[in-house]
């Protein structure tokens, strides 16, 4: 079992220590950008915000609301942190001002109409605010990675002068020593979870040095891509959908719940699942878990949902809740397997020594019988199908309704979930509008785009078992999901209830919104991410309460290529992502816990690569070493450009951004002592270069094709014997010039580029 850390803070200002002999100690830089701050006038005060997608309001109601940013940190399997300290540097004045205080966050479809005053304890204190300046929220274990969430406050103001100030860097050393007794899950290395790792962390450099057995991927006879779980009685269209996905290549074992009750070691039937989950994960390496059968307790159709603990400091009205059904249970199993380790009846509180940071993907088909889930089958294959259909893989919509008391709120929120975490990671897509804003959102006006073919599709809106609410005239219902008949897409809400597929919830019916959604046979959605209980949100234009935030990144992560945009993944990564603040804070918990995935876990959410022909690739020249840099990230190479090492040589060749038919992925490593990047699509190179000592794995970069295709053309292989680099040209001119030169071995062509 996970074996979580011990933390004294040593929280002041401090210069960095040395390591230290008996351990290891990490260090963290960041810097923050003036351009990204926003200071506007708000109701007498002024709102202050950070424009960066890992920037958050971390305050309490009434204190002054300045945006914290989230750490996450890969630290050595099993240690303890022993202590934490911090330099700030470059602090400049903002000016004088007074900091909207924080409203708090609501449930979206109870909104309250209050205001919250301004906390005088704080505001009149006289002192520095915030006092801790640095923020411990938990430590999280995701497939034996073990990561440590924090956050620092860039901001702070003083009480006294009501002066606002910016530090523009700030440097972390974290002391890690070996844990006494160590106790931890481990994992065998796998692909997804290694990159998800990578992508989330501030250090992703450590995984070769405290993690290299999790960069060698290697698969045996008995390894399966997903684990279904189903009952007898749903056992036939359970195996027919394994044999389709068969043929994508997602190979799966099955296992009925009557099997796993006989079978596996729990004093529930929740707790033997997750025990079966827990041996395949250990022993076959699944990454995907597939729940199909509905949530309750009918033996006939149900894999049960494991009631889950909540409470919700809402004032004057605390909300709590014993029975939120959070499939999230089955996917985690470092800290108390059980998540109950007071043993009362309330299971996954703060003080159950619960780690929530996802070991597989999962979702759940709630289904109740066998056509239900043939009919599920011939939907994917649609959705799979239509990629080449007109526009499809590029088409967007983004509606709402008003949430709080602010007119156009849910476009504000919209929008800004869309410039921050959706445009930059989509280079090519067709965005649709209804705001009731700027238009009538209605049953009619909805049902009108989605039969427009929707690839993705956001709803902001209030909700409830089987509802979304409209802006005049009837709601959108169940029945309205069902009678979709449109290329079936994802669905991405934060509205309330709506994917409450558990029988405890009032007013339980079947089918709640998010089942009409995924059971319609002829449209609705492959895949509806929602609430199984209450959203949570912001009363503000544009700040985004815990809700919005999951969404947020389940779309930046869905949307990135680090694991060819598989949904669940996407998903997943969100709540791993976001296991920190949902450690120490009980609304994000709240929302870790009620936020599930309805659908196949391992389907690809679709998306047009790049532009039609691909996206360029930028070359530097290192003159200093001698290496080659090769990147289609406009932010590296606005970086690099201002590196007095690095000549920038101009674009080379365009590729691919996500993977298209017929292309591969191109691996991208760091060779720490002589600073030369190698780039290979061999899974071989990889795996070889992974095992050499001074090489950091740098993920997936882009996407090349292995073969002459049309359109395409060869890219040269040189190696430098005297300096160690390596050069990839599409010229012909150049790639004959450097064969006479004597220090350069031509190693023929590596892949195919989509020529300028």
């Amino acid at each position: 079992m996970l074996r979580f850390f011990r933390v004294s803070f040593l929280v002041l200002i401090a210069v960095f220590l040395c390591q230290l002999s008996f351990g290891e100690t990490i260090r963290v830089n960041l810097s923050f950008d003036t351009s990204n701050i926003a200071i506007e006038p708000l109701d007498g005060y002024h709102r202050v915000s950070y424009k960066d997608p890992n920037a958050y309001s971390l305050a309490k109601e009434g204190a002054p609301d300045l945006p914290a940013y989230m750490v996450r940190v890969l630290v050595p399997q099993g240690s303890d942190i022993t202590g934490i300290t911090f330099e700030e540097k470059h602090r400049i004045l903002l000016g004088s001002i007074m900091p909207y205080p924080f409203q708090g966050y609501e449930i979206i479809s109870k909104p309250r109409t209050d205001t919250v005053l301004p906390d005088p304890e704080i505001y009149k204190s006289g002192l520095i605010y915030p006092a801790q300046k640095l923020i411990y929220q938990s430590v999280g274990n995701t497939r034996g990675f073990d990561i440590l969430y924090f956050s620092y406050y860039p901001f702070e103001y003083d009480t006294n002068t009501e002066n606002l100030y910016f530090y523009q860097s700030a440097s972390f050393s974290i002391d890690c020593s070996p844990a006494k007794n160590p106790e931890y899950t481990d994992f065998r290395a796998n692909e997804t979870f290694t990159n998800m790792v990578s992508a989330t962390v501030v250090n992703p450099e450590a995984i070769q040095k405290y993690y290299p057995e999790k960069t060698v991927f290697s698969a045996k006879a008995i390894d399966y891509d997903m684990l279904i779980v189903t009952t007898d009685n749903l056992l036939s269209g359970a195996q027919a959908y394994a044999d389709f996905r068969q043929s994508a290549g997602i190979t799966s074992v099955i296992k009925t719940v009557s099997q796993i009750q006989s079978a596996y070691s729990g004093a529930t039937t929740q707790l033997k699942i997750k025990d079966c989950i827990n041996q395949h994960v250990q022993n076959n390496n699944v990454t995907y878990v597939f729940l199909i059968g509905d949530g309750g307790t009918d033996s006939g159709y149900s894999v049960p949902d494991q009631n889950l603990y909540g409470y919700l400091f809402m004032f004057p009205w605390p909300e709590s809740d014993n029975t939120i059904p959070g499939d999230i249970f089955y996917s985690c199993f470092g800290g108390t397997f059980n998540w109950n380790a007071d043993g009362d009846s309330r299971v996954g509180e703060p003080g159950d020594n619960t780690d929530i940071s996802p070991d597989v993907i999962i979702g759940r088909l709630p289904v109740r019988t066998v056509q239900q889930i043939l009919d599920y089958k011939n939907k994917v294959q649609s959705y799979i199908s239509s990629v080449s259909h007109e526009t499809f893989a590029e088409n967007l919509l983004l509606s709402g309704v008003q949430l709080f008391d602010n007119t156009g709120d849910a476009k504000a929120k919209s929008e800004v979930m869309y410039n921050n975490y959706i445009a930059p990671y989509w280079p090519v897509h067709n965005k649709y509008t209804l705001y009731d804003s700027d238009t009538s959102v209605t049953v009619s006006s909805l049902t009108s785009m989605l039969q427009q073919n929707m690839n993705f599709f956001h709803m902001a809106t209030h909700g409830n078992v089987t509802v979304w609410a409209m802006e005049s005239g009837s709601d959108f219902y169940s029945s309205n999901a069902m009678a979709l008949n449109n290329i079936p897409g994802i669905v991405v809400t934060i509205a309330c209830i709506s994917n409450a597929f558990d029988p405890e919830v009032s007013g339980a019916a079947d089918p709640c919104l998010g089942e009409a959604f995924v059971r319609n046979p002829n449209g609705g959605s492959v895949i509806y991410m929602g609430a199984s209980r209450y959203g949570l949100g912001e009363n503000s234009l544009s700040g985004h309460g815990p809700s919005f935030q999951y969404n947020d990144w389940i779309f930046r992560y869905t949307l990135q290529d680090t694991y060819q945009n598989i949904a669940g993944a996407g998903f997943t990564q969100a709540k791993i992502h976001l296991a920190g603040s949902a450690g120490s804070d009980d609304y994000m918990r709240w929302v870790h816990y009620c936020l599930n995935y309805t659908g196949d876990p391992s389907i690809k959410a679709h998306k047009e690569a790049g532009s039609g022909g691909g996206v360029p690739v930028y070359r530097f020249f290192n003159h200093v070493r001698g290496g080659h840099l090769y990147t289609i990230s406009e932010s590296e190479r606005n970086t690099v450009m201002e590196l007095p090492d690095w000549n920038y040589e101009g674009i080379k060749f365009n590729v691919h951004d996500t993977q298209a038919s017929g292309t591969v992925p191109v691996y991208r490593f760091f060779n720490t002592k002589t600073g030369i990047h190698l780039y290979t699509i061999s899974e071989s190179e990889r795996d070889n270069v992974m095992n050499l000592p001074g090489w950091n794995y740098e993920g997936i970069k882009f996407y090349v094709y292995n073969n002459q295709t049309a359109g395409a053309t060869p890219v040269y292989r040189f190696f430098n014997h005297v300096r160690g680099g390596h050069l990839y040209t599409i010229s012909e001119s150049e790639r004959d010039n450097i064969m006479e030169l004597p220090q350069w071995t031509y190693e023929g062509i590596s892949f195919y580029v989509i020529e300028l």
